[in-house]
């Protein structure tokens, strides 16, 4: 059982710094977009980042959501 927690852990911070990761790169990406050479590739790599950081938000939350469940189950 300890060992199973201890991955969980170590899951839900590899999840939690996807997330952290993916929200500083949506946000200094929106800087380069929004700044004066606006290239696509700025664009786009808002896009592709903002996408990721719903992705590793949401990933986050069911992993929460998923121990708050278990815990009840006990």
């Amino acid at each position: 059982m300890e060992n199973k927690m201890k991955k969980l852990f170590w899951t839900r911070l590899i999840l939690f710094l996807w997330a952290a990761v993916s929200v500083f790169f949506t946000f200094s990406y929106y800087r380069l977009a929004t700044g004066g050479e606006v290239r696509t590739l700025h664009k786009l790599a808002v896009v592709f980042w903002a996408v990721q950081s719903l992705i590793a938000l949401v990933a986050f939350i069911m992993s929460l959501r998923s121990a708050k469940i278990q815990a009840k189950s006990k």
